[in-house]
């Protein structure tokens, strides 16, 4: 079998490792006595039976192998026939935590953990924060996003008690800068998650960005000084005749009217 074949067998049998051990997440956050097992039949594991030559079935297994010499999970061999050597019929897990080192991740009980530690503060002002949380713990996504989230959650809040501070809209790129140094962040990360809280629900509102970020008076540019009638306005560069339709004027450039 050639490298680039031995490597794919080996990234398949990774895959089926990673997912049992979503599996055994669950569980355990149901409190589920039993141990995760998967047999290596096509339904459950299409993966194993998708490996057709011998070579790639024992790079694929070689992966199993090594999981349970690290004590992460169990190879369990059906019953031999005849002369024939035992085959590998399922594969159960051991210890959850040795799992996750095995495949390098970290568990998400501990990635939980430390989203929480990271939405402490804002916890404390935005209560529906705790039902993020919540869901996170369960495996569950809220507003498609799982734990690894949580900074942009935090920033949200962070913005939101900064707005309340103020009394003036201000221009949505150049609030972006002062407070997180992009320009960009608050319309790329932030629009879901100051919908949630700002409705304090998991649910989303069905607003626009626009009108999210309009409600905290946040905008991409100036909104102008309808003006209409007879008279002029007094601007920094002069006056202007007002007209019968409308006249947009900047709020800033307005020293009087008459």
């Amino acid at each position: 079998m050639s490298g680039r074949n031995h490597h794919t067998a080996a990234a398949s049998a990774e895959a089926v490792l990673r997912r049992l051990l979503s599996r055994a997440e669950k569980a355990q956050h149901a409190a589920s006595p039993r141990r995760l097992r998967l047999a290596l039949n096509g339904r459950q594991c299409p993966e194993y039976q998708a490996q057709r030559d011998l070579d790639a079935k024992e790079a694929f297994l070689a992966v199993f192998n090594s999981a349970a010499a690290q004590g992460a999970i169990d190879v369990h061999l059906a019953k031999p026939r005849g002369f024939e050597e035992a085959e590998p019929a399922a594969i159960e897990v051991r210890n959850i935590a040795a799992l996750a080192a095995f495949l390098g991740q970290t568990l998400r009980h501990d990635r939980v953990l430390a989203a929480a530690s990271v939405l402490q503060r804002a916890q404390a002002h935005f209560p529906v924060i705790a039902e993020v949380i919540n869901q996170w713990q369960a495996g569950k996504k809220v507003r498609r996003q799982d734990e690894c989230a949580a900074p942009h959650l935090a920033a949200a809040a962070r913005l939101l008690m900064a707005r309340q501070q103020e009394l003036e809209e201000a221009l949505l790129r150049r609030e972006s800068i002062r407070l997180f140094g992009d320009g960009k962040y608050i319309e790329t990360h932030l629009a879901p998650w100051l919908d949630l809280l700002l409705h304090q629900s998991l649910e989303a509102s069905g607003l626009e960005k626009r009108d999210i970020f309009a409600r905290i008076g946040l905008r991409h540019a100036p909104q102008p000084l309808l003006l209409a009638g007879h008279g002029h306005a007094h601007l920094q560069d002069g006056p202007v005749r007002l007209c019968r339709d409308y006249l947009g004027l900047p709020m800033n450039a307005l020293l009087g009217l008459e």
